[in-house]
């Protein structure tokens, strides 16, 4: 009887424990750089999460509101699927603990980190699990790879749903990337795996039955890969409970191949040129175990090219930022500068799928010496200001708007919600930065009420009431600060232009081919240039070998699309501007049969 006994209360024992998980609570947040409250209470809130990093993990969710979050614009959909779409919340700083808003009777508000306590999170940490989830990851420069094991450790039944998350869990910078002055940002959401509506399970689980997945993510807009853990946990989509949660931190990042070389990225070439010069440099990094001691790096823009060897020593995961020199290029419609990078170590890249970067380089849009600043602010127009400086940074025009009176952050007034347009002269053969700012960092986003409102932003328009520039959008959060750029050449002031004495463009409307007919005094180079009824240069064309008299340059238009172009021709002593339309070869013929058919018609009916 006392063995008989023995055994029983062993075996009792064991299906207790097997039938007990210990609980990681799960502790979800939604915050914004640009939010005052959070940079209030996440201090507070991260000390207490540090102190509980054996009952509780955490995930931030970096919403789009109140204003400019960095973080947000890098997986919006999930941020947002799952603070408003899924649990229903309007504002931030709110965390779910659990998958519920915990309710703190007004002061603080429910939900908000300012409430948190040892005891709520002990109360959670205190109540038995339904799983155990076993949780590991392989992490190369490129890719993470999860493997993830549920075991049912209490019966239970539902909408069962296992997320995994992939986290950062410091992410700081040198500045605030909102404007609520917040440098460190913890546990912030990079990816859901596969997204952020999780995996289906079973709908009910017995003890001892089991789920397991294997989910891969390219990683993407990661700040410090050394910095990347993952969160998986088990909700019940039908009540939001949570059955139990995961991490898992401090795998090392491998490296895939010997020879790897990665083209990280391209810097130097923020904002715009007006003159088509550059000094960008590229950013190399080591993905191969080897130590890269050489590269080869080429790169193209519109044309002009280069190639450049370099030497240095950079062991795994290394980078080195490497200047291409002072590049000259013919700017053009589309202005793509391709990096590439070859022969690391003086053999083949075992790699090459990394291997090329490029970047878009901004050209200032041609602008008239009459030009229209016209901008639509929003609902608080005291935080939205702009000017125009030169090339030594010297003001030429500048506008203040003016808040409201309606509530205590400036809502409304005779400026709210409203196209304001400004004309501004600017001078000839110059370049401008066109600079909005917004005061709070949230762009333009909130109408107070109005319905029905043209989109957010501004549009500079040349002197025929063409825009060159638009930076529109219903919600047009930019931050605390956006630019443009604009130039002005001898044609912007078409009251100066020494036209040519003789100019004819034909035929128009066009088809395939216009023809530039003009007459020169001298011999000369010749540009032509072809712009859409947006401003956006489309064609740029060089006839250097011009003869004196006169003379017809062919402009292929056969790749553009129907509608009305403007042509400007210039040279060292005249420039002129027209404009033609164009119809493609099959609209043409469309309209021919129109005609045709229409002809026949007529000589059938009379």
């Amino acid at each position: 009887m006392k063995k008989l006994f023995t055994f029983l209360l062993l075996s009792g024992f064991s299906l207790s424990a097997f039938s007990q998980s210990q609980r990681m609570v799960l502790i979800e947040e939604g915050t914004n750089a640009s939010c005052g409250p959070c940079a209030s209470q996440n201090p507070a809130f991260k000390t207490l999460l540090d102190a509980n990093t054996t009952k509780a993990v955490s995930i931030k969710y970096q919403w789009y509101f109140p204003g400019y979050d960095p973080m947000h614009d890098h997986n919006p959909t999930e941020a947002n699927g799952r603070f408003d779409e899924y649990y229903g919340q309007n504002g931030v700083p709110t965390a779910m603990i659990d998958g519920s808003v915990p309710t703190f009777g007004g002061n603080p508000y429910d939900g908000a980190p300012a409430g948190y306590t040892q005891a709520l999170i002990d109360t959670r940490y205190g109540t038995p699990a339904q799983f155990d989830i076993e949780l590991t990851y392989s992490l190369t420069p490129e890719t993470i790879t999860v493997n993830a094991t549920a075991t049912c450790t209490e019966a239970t039944s539902g909408n069962l749903k296992l997320r995994i998350a992939v986290i950062e869990k410091h992410i700081a910078f040198a500045t605030a990337p909102g404007s609520n002055g917040e440098k460190d940002f913890y546990n912030v959401m990079k990816k859901f795996l596969p997204n952020h509506n999780g995996i289906n399970m079973a709908a009910s689980y017995n003890v001892g039955e089991t789920f397991s997945t294997e989910q891969s993510w390219n990683l993407a807009n990661v700040y410090d890969i050394n910095e990347l853990a993952v969160v998986a946990f088990i909700q019940d989509d039908t009540d939001k409970s949570i059955k139990q949660a995961q991490i898992a931190q401090d795998v090392p990042v491998v490296p895939a191949y010997n020879n790897d070389a990665f083209a990280s990225s391209v810097l130097g070439v923020d904002g715009f040129s007006c003159d088509g010069n550059i000094n960008p440099q590229v950013v190399i990094q080591n993905y191969g175990s080897e130590p890269l001691t050489s590269l080869n790096i080429d790169y193209e823009i519109n044309g002009t090219t280069g190639s450049m060897p370099w030497s240095g020593n950079l062991a795994f995961y290394e980078t080195a930022t490497v200047s291409l020199g002072s590049i000259s290029f013919t700017p053009d419609a589309d202005n793509i500068l391709n990096v590439t990078t070859s022969s690391p170590n003086g053999v083949t890249d075992e790699n090459s799928q990394n291997n090329a970067t490029n970047v878009s380089v901004g050209i200032a849009a041609y602008a008239s010496t009459n030009t229209t600043v016209e901008v639509k602010t929003d609902y608080y127009p005291g935080e939205t200001s702009w000017e125009i400086t030169d090339e030594n940074n010297t003001v030429v025009a500048s506008h203040q708007y003016v808040a409201g009176t309606a509530d205590s952050f400036g809502g409304g007034g005779p400026d709210a919600t409203k196209t304001h347009t400004h004309s501004v002269t600017l001078d000839i053969n110059k370049c401008y930065t066109f600079t909005m700012e917004d005061s709070f960092g949230d762009g333009m986003s909130y109408s107070g009420g109005v319905t029905g409102a043209t989109p957010y932003g501004y549009r500079i328009l040349n002197s025929s009431g063409v825009a060159i520039i638009t930076e529109q959008a219903n919600s047009f959060n930019f931050g605390d600060m956006i630019e443009s750029g604009l130039r002005t050449d001898a044609a912007s002031g078409l009251s100066n232009v020494n036209e040519f004495t003789s100019f004819n463009l034909y035929p128009n409307p066009a088809k395939d081919l216009v023809s530039i007919e003009l007459s020169l005094q001298k011999p000369e180079a010749v540009t032509v240039e072809v712009y859409d009824m947006l401003g956006q240069r489309v064609k740029f064309e060089q006839f250097n070998q011009t003869g004196s008299g006169s003379s017809i340059l062919p402009i292929s238009v056969s790749d553009l699309s129907s509608g009305i172009y403007s042509v400007r021709v210039s040279s060292d002593s005249a420039q002129s501007l027209r404009k033609f339309a164009l119809l493609q070869s099959n609209i043409v013929t469309m309209f021919n049969n129109a005609l045709l058919i229409k002809s026949r018609v007529i000589i059938r009916f009379f």
